[in-house]
């Protein structure tokens, strides 16, 4: 257990530092104003500021919205990915390290959006404690990343409010350490698949012919996210319904 507790406080450095960049750092409100613009009012945006998306436009617009993001995330790491997939030689190790980093913010990146998408508050609001912030990331991830328990977690804390308090999370010692160590199992699982591919690719681009190389690294790190993607965005529509028709702010069905 002391590895596990090392691991994750290597993990939430790691994470703070990540968001101090302003680009990981998504605004709910420019985020939200930006992608729902089409469709509501100046007094309809106005309202984004307190209230969920959700209340404001129809689970189907909202679940399209997602999609959209998700595709976007998806093409741009795999974009990046056709560079780091031509680097070959001694070159091909400078490239796992791109690679595994890119794939990594855009996968933080998409996770907010979703989020706030699905009525999650700003991850920038000054009312949340920055340890709470990195919780709920580690947790979205997670999720994203298939840890079932990380699901669990999420849809036991959303559904008692819109605002789960994970760091505050009153769990045994022993139960909270081995849930953050599958999730930090899974983060660490898919930075070497992902530092793997590209070497991998690097190689062939070296070997062979560059052009297979870049190909084979944007196809590999397109279906490397996109499902990550998908599972995070039905997790959170899932839990948006039911806190919504459990709190009587959404009809039943409503789409």
């Amino acid at each position: 257990m002391n590895f596990t507790k090392q691991f994750l406080r290597a993990w939430d450095s790691t994470l703070a530092s990540a968001l101090k960049l302003p680009l990981n750092r998504v605004s709910r409100y420019d985020f939200l104003a930006k992608s729902l613009n089409p469709f509501l009012s100046f007094d309809g945006l106005e309202r984004l500021h307190t209230q969920a998306p959700q209340t404001l436009v129809s689970m189907r617009v909202i679940d399209r919205l997602a999609s959209d993001v998700i595709e976007y995330h998806t093409k741009a790491a795999a974009g990046l990915a056709v560079g780091t997939g031509l680097l070959g030689g001694i070159n091909v190790l400078l490239g796992a390290s791109v690679d595994t980093l890119q794939y990594f913010g855009n996968l933080l990146q998409m996770t907010q959006k979703l989020a706030y998408l699905y009525g999650w508050e700003d991850f920038r609001s000054g009312s949340l404690q920055e340890e709470e912030v990195r919780a709920r990331l580690t947790f979205l991830l997670g999720s994203a990343l298939g840890v079932q328990e990380a699901d669990l977690m999420l849809r036991h804390t959303a559904l008692r409010g819109h605002s789960p308090h994970l760091a505050e999370e009153i769990l045994p010692k022993e139960t909270a350490l081995k849930l953050y160590k599958n999730i930090l199992r899974s983060l660490s699982y898919a930075a070497y698949i992902c530092a793997g591919k590209t070497i991998l690719c690097g190689v062939v681009s070296d070997k062979l012919t560059p052009v297979l190389g870049a190909t084979a690294s944007w196809a590999a790190t397109y279906y490397f996210i996109r499902p990550q993607g998908l599972r995070l965005k039905n997790l959170l529509g899932d839990i948006a319904i039911e806190t919504e028709e459990m709190q009587g702010r959404l009809p039943q069905g409503s789409l």
